[in-house]
C-alpha cells in the first residue's frame, strides 16, 4: 500500500511515472471532495475506488470520469472487527501510520480535535487520542 502526499507540488507527475496506466484500486479515507477526485484520477480504466467513512455529506465530483473510465465506487462505513488487528499491527510496528497521523493528543481533547477535523480549517489528516 502506498500513501500519497498531495501537498507535494508535483505529486501527480511523480505518481504517473510509477503507475502510468493508473492503479487497480484506491482508498479515499479523508472524506473530502478533492481527495475523492484525486482517488478517481489515480485509478486506471475498469478500476475501483473505496470510500472509507465520509466526513463531508456532499461534494462536487466529475461523474463523467467515473463513467468513461468504467469505475466501480464502493462505500465502506462500518468495520468488521478489524480494530483489534489494526491496533496490534501498529503496536508491533508492523504497520507504519506515521505519514497520516497529524496529531497525537490526550482523550480529554477529543471533542476539540473532532471539531477541528469537522471544520476542515487546519491541515490535519488523522488524530490519535491516547489514554
Amino acid at each position: 500500500m502506498l500513501t500519497i502526499d498531495t501537498s507535494e507540488p508535483h505529486w501527480q507527475e511523480d505518481w504517473a511515472k510509477v503507475f502510468p496506466q493508473g492503479v487497480d484500486h484506491s482508498f479515499e479515507a479523508v472524506g473530502a471532495a478533492q481527495t475523492l477526485n484525486n482517488a478517481i484520477d489515480l485509478v486506471k480504466r475498469g478500476g475501483s475506488v473505496t470510500l472509507v467513512g465520509n466526513a463531508a455529506p456532499s461534494g462536487v465530483i466529475d461523474f463523467q470520469k467515473i463513467v468513461l473510465k468504467e469505475l466501480l465506487l464502493i462505500g465502506c462505513y462500518a468495520c468488521a472487527n478489524e480494530y483489534e488487528v489494526a491496533l496490534r499491527l501498529m503496536a508491533d510496528k508492523k504497520a507504519d501510520v506515521s505519514d497520516i497521523v497529524s496529531v497525537t493528543a490526550p482523550l480529554e481533547e477529543g471533542r476539540k480535535w473532532f471539531d477541528i477535523l469537522r471544520e476542515g480549517k487546519q491541515d490535519v489528516v488523522k488524530v490519535v487520542l491516547t489514554l
